[in-house]
């Protein structure tokens, strides 16, 4: 894993989305940043797991509220999605108040990660035409 670097491939064409999964990158980032530190800061990583779940319940919300506005019909398996990133967020927070352990940090990096590389790219392209048509940008 490494710090990610936001690239227009991932964008889906509407400013205000982009701009939330631009804080997503940012957010890996952060932790990152935080990793290269001679001792891991636990006070930042249980606030990163805070703002984390606030960042992921605000973007997942702003997605499904265009959902449903537009009629997006593949609606019920991205929410799904979105309920699963979220609860997986919430376990390891659950494991890293507990435990503390750095291996859990690890882990969530990988699960972002993969909410950049795959989710993005799988199933938030999916509603870029009809956002776009519906007069998003």
């Amino acid at each position: 894993m490494a710090r990610v670097v936001w690239n227009d491939i991932y964008s889906v064409n509407v400013t205000e989305l982009d701009n939330q999964h631009r804080g997503l990158v940012d957010f890996i980032n952060q932790a990152y940043d935080h990793l290269d530190t001679p001792e891991s800061d636990t006070q930042f990583f249980t606030n990163f797991f805070d703002r984390l779940i606030d960042h992921a319940t605000f973007h997942f919300s702003t997605e499904e509220k265009y959902f449903q506005q537009f009629n997006f019909p593949e609606s019920e398996a991205h929410v799904a999605q979105h309920n699963q990133i979220k609860s997986k967020v919430i376990n390891l927070q659950s494991k890293y108040s507990s435990t503390h352990n750095i291996n859990v940090i690890f882990d969530t990096l990988q699960l972002l990660d993969d909410w950049i590389f795959n989710h993005i790219m799988e199933f938030d392209k999916k509603y870029v035409k009809l956002f776009n048509d519906s007069g998003l940008s």
